[in-house]
């Protein structure tokens, strides 16, 4: 399985593991509970916790996940996911 692959079909596995489903509400939903300073966007060590709890990549590895997804997905901010971005990334 390639990374990008890996990458979504895992969020989605987190989002119906929590939601029990996969649609926009539960996109949303969970992509507000780890934008836990209310920013509108998923910054680094945000985005670095969904990983954990989607089960991509290890502690020395996820660092270079994030700069990987935030230099490929992040359209609207360099150095963060917007609701867009990461809806538009996991709907892929």
């Amino acid at each position: 399985m390639n990374p990008e692959t890996e990458l979504i079909t895992k969020v989605k596995k987190l989002i119906t593991d929590r939601h029990g489903v996969d649609d926009h509400s539960a996109l949303r939903s969970t992509f507000e509970a780890y934008d836990r300073n209310r920013s509108g966007r998923l910054e680094a060590e945000e985005l670095s916790r969904v990983l954990e709890d989607a089960g991509i990549g290890n502690k020395l590895t996820r660092g270079m996940w994030v700069k990987g997804i935030l230099a490929r997905l992040a359209r609207e901010a360099s150095d963060a996911l917007t609701w867009n971005d990461f809806a538009a990334a996991v709907a892929a």
